[in-house]
């Protein structure tokens, strides 16, 4: 008999068996930049809604989507969806982990002054 606490662990279980085929049909349709750059968006996403002052900088997605060749098309089908998700699901649990070294390491790849993209995703509110 399944009971309510144990939906989360098969869910959790069924994401984690998944994530193998979410990257393989991304690498279908996405270019391996394309990719990185959808998940370092949703992690952007969750970081600056998780990391106290975190915020992304304004414009930065669309800038970052467009370097890398996104298109609209592409933008709106499944594959980058599923990057999306392989990006949130890192994310969370990078954070539940450990919240200030997953915050950390976010402000290092995606915050200034050495950010991995072209364009810095996260900023810090001043107040």
């Amino acid at each position: 008999m399944e009971t309510n606490c144990t939906r989360p662990i098969i869910a959790g279980a069924a994401l984690i068996a998944c994530l193998p085929a979410l990257t393989s049909r991304a690498a279908s349709e996405l270019s391996h930049d394309q990719i990185v750059v959808a998940m370092a968006v949703d992690t952007a996403i969750f970081a600056a809604e998780k990391c106290l002052r975190f915020r992304i900088v304004e414009g930065s997605i669309f800038a970052n989507v467009q370097d890398v060749g996104v298109s609209k098309e592409q933008v709106m089908g499944q594959e980058w969806k599923d990057a999306m998700l392989l990006g949130e699901a890192n994310a969370k649990d990078g954070y539940a982990k450990n919240p200030s070294q997953f915050c950390e390491r976010a402000w290092r790849m995606l915050g200034p002054p050495n950010h991995t993209f072209k364009h810095q995703l996260l900023e810090k509110m001043t107040k």
